[in-house]
């Protein structure tokens, strides 16, 4: 498989991910106040980052293999740390995602 037809598979399911983020981008500076806009963007910018990247633990693979001559395990090796990273990163933005949530409906209400 070429890189390009690697890139267009996960291009094809990054798609319609990329623009439900885009209109949660977008609603978040109308429903939350400035602060807590910007605190969740950096969140999406998080959860996005891996479904970029998607296609690099193949394509990883690939090259240590065939362009490195690296052994089956090596190559294998490399990709599952690469998408071990990945999964992290992505883990990390749903746990924040949690903890934003449980923060801004745990605010005291100002009676004003």
């Amino acid at each position: 498989m070429s890189f390009l037809q690697t890139l267009t598979d996960s291009a094809i399911t990054l798609i319609p991910y990329t623009l439900i983020l885009i209109v949660l981008w977008a609603c978040s500076g109308k429903i939350l106040s400035k602060p807590d806009a910007s605190r969740f963007k950096v969140i999406l910018v998080l959860l996005m980052t891996p479904h970029l990247l998607a296609w690099l633990p193949n394509y990883l693979y690939q090259w240590a293999l065939l362009e490195l001559d690296f052994s089956f395990a090596a190559s294998m090796g490399i990709s599952i740390l690469v998408e071990l990273s990945l999964t992290l990163v992505f883990g990390i933005g749903l746990f924040r995602v949690v903890y934003f949530l449980k923060e801004v409906t745990c605010r005291p209400v100002d009676p004003e």
